[in-house]
């Protein structure tokens, strides 16, 4: 994704979305009365996250953009992409 000025925060955008999406997918469980995966997601909580208001933890906290600059660096990711291990066969 390109943002051409810096009044655009990908990571900021990453976060709203999966909070966006965390929040459908607990619905749409809550709804299916998918208990023990909801209940998964609960223990997957820390005390922190317990004070910050959240009930279940869907994703990971990190994510962490990289402005690219360099060929060199492009590269290196999109090797990793190619060869990431958790990728499906």
């Amino acid at each position: 994704m390109f943002f051409p000025t810096e009044e655009h925060d990908l990571n900021k955008l990453v976060g709203n979305g999966k909070r966006s999406i965390a929040f459908e997918i607990v619905n749409r469980l809550s709804e299916a009365k998918q208990n023990e995966i909801l209940l998964r997601l609960k223990e997957g909580l820390t005390a922190k996250h317990i004070a910050k208001g959240q009930h279940h933890k869907v994703f990971e906290d990190s994510f962490d953009a990289k402005p690219i600059y360099h060929r060199a660096f492009l590269l290196q990711k999109i090797n990793y992409i190619h060869l990431n291990s958790v990728r499906g066969e």
